[in-house]
């Protein structure tokens, strides 16, 4: 009788700590996740402030001028779109600490939640109306440290003309 008591006692502190362990992750992880999102967001809004810093200084710049910086990624990516002169961040969220459809303008920056319930996305554009910026096939940046050379190709009167590429 004494060995059955023991591991009737030993199964219900099993039974218990299980029970914790499946609580705590069940509370926490929701939690865990959001704010690595929100690590990754503002690691975002960061890089996008750094680039456009570099885009105006490089700018204001003679022709010929090169400037390099060094970004890193953690989630999502970085674009350039010619065709309407925007560079964006784009990072695909899962929590739903952020409303759909929801934008707000912070200086340059313009964040927006687009997409669906069942994949949204947090974006950060910044689009030029002096500046007009291009990269090779409207360069894309990934995860990852990268190297980023910001090169002032021209000018004119109203505008000055940059090449982003990856070093």
């Amino acid at each position: 009788m004494k060995g059955l008591s023991n591991l009737i006692s030993f199964t219900i502190i099993i039974l218990i700590s299980l029970s914790g362990i499946g609580l705590v992750t069940l509370l926490g992880y929701p939690n865990i996740k959001n704010f690595q999102e929100s690590q990754i967001i503002k690691e975002g809004e960061n890089n996008m402030i750094n680039l456009n810093n570099n885009i105006r200084e490089i700018a204001s710049e003679a022709p010929g001028s090169i400037k390099k910086t060094k970004i890193k990624i953690s989630g999502g990516n970085y674009r350039i779109y010619e065709s309407n002169n925007t560079f964006e961040y784009k990072f695909k969220i899962e929590s739903d600490i952020f409303p759909i459809n929801s934008s707000i303008k912070k200086g340059v920056l313009e964040e927006n939640i687009i997409g669906t319930e069942s994949e949204k996305y947090f974006q950060i554009k910044i689009q030029y109306d002096d500046i007009k910026i291009y990269g090779k096939n409207n360069l894309e940046i990934y995860r990852g440290l990268n190297t980023i050379c910001f090169i002032k190709v021209n000018e004119n009167s109203t505008t000055s003309f940059i090449n982003i590429t990856l070093c």
